[in-house]
């Protein structure tokens, strides 16, 4: 979705991110299309959902819960298996990639989002498969390392850009 959007603000000239953060997906035009899921009956649906393992067993039991998420996971679902790349421009944007060195999705398959930045890219990899995020404490000293560095740039064009006498530079 972030890539989606920052191409569509790209196109209609509205100020772009300034950086994209993506994780455990592709990079566009890579998706192996496995077989569609968003579909099945609630039930099957949710034994889908289980095979992945990364909802825990509490939540796919707790029926109350499933019938407030399940419509919300069918449609994140359905978007994933109906997504269609659209050949776009490669975007004037940073992009970090995530993925966990156990997932499906492969490290040659993230790799290939250097190919949609104009701008630095770069790729972090973390013990786990598709949801490393809830057990790798290394994802979450990386991502704060760089949202420091990140607004530390922002802060320095703010602060450049408050003086007087950059208004006239």
């Amino acid at each position: 979705i972030a890539y989606e959007l920052a191409q569509l603000m790209g196109k209609l000239s509205i100020t772009l991110p300034l950086h994209l953060f993506l994780s455990a997906f592709p990079a566009p035009g890579l998706l192996a299309r496995p077989a569609p899921i968003h579909h099945l009956s609630d039930s099957e649906f949710k034994a889908a959902i289980a095979s992945f393992n990364g909802t825990p067993q509490e939540v796919l039991d707790d029926d109350a819960l499933m019938s407030v998420i399940l419509p919300y996971l069918r449609a994140d679902f359905k978007m994933v298996e109906t997504y269609t790349h659209q050949h776009n421009s490669r975007l004037p944007v940073p992009i970090s990639v995530y993925g966990g060195k156990d997932d499906y999705i492969t490290r040659n398959n993230l790799a290939k989002w250097k190919d949609n930045t104009l701008m630095s890219w770069q790729l972090h990899m973390f013990t786990g498969g598709h949801f490393y995020l809830s057990s790798s404490s290394e994802f979450h000293q990386v991502m704060n390392r760089e949202l420091i560095r990140l607004m530390a740039q922002v802060d320095n064009s703010v602060e450049i850009l408050s003086r007087p006498e950059s208004a006239f530079m």
